[in-house]
């Protein structure tokens, strides 16, 4: 159902991370999910810049396989369940 002209065009377009002082400036509870495979690499950094955070590692998943394997949705759903 994506636009493929649309879709194109956000891949093509320039993404700055944010610092990590930005990061900190979240206040909201965050639930940070990787996959040990994840080409972006580890998002420790970024769970300690923001207060609170929780990080799960999903252990063999790389980037685009997280929101389909199981033990994503189970985290996020008893993140959402606390």
């Amino acid at each position: 159902g994506n636009d493929p002209a649309a879709v194109a065009e956000f891949m093509a377009a320039r993404h700055p991370n944010p610092a990590l002082d930005d990061l900190a400036a979240i206040t909201a509870q965050t639930l940070i999910v990787e996959g040990s495979e994840d080409f972006g690499g580890s998002a420790q950094e970024i769970t300690a810049a923001i207060r609170g955070a929780r990080r799960v590692v999903l252990k063999g998943v790389d980037h685009f396989a997280i929101p389909s394997d199981f033990r994503a949705l189970d985290a996020a759903l008893r993140f959402l369940g606390d």
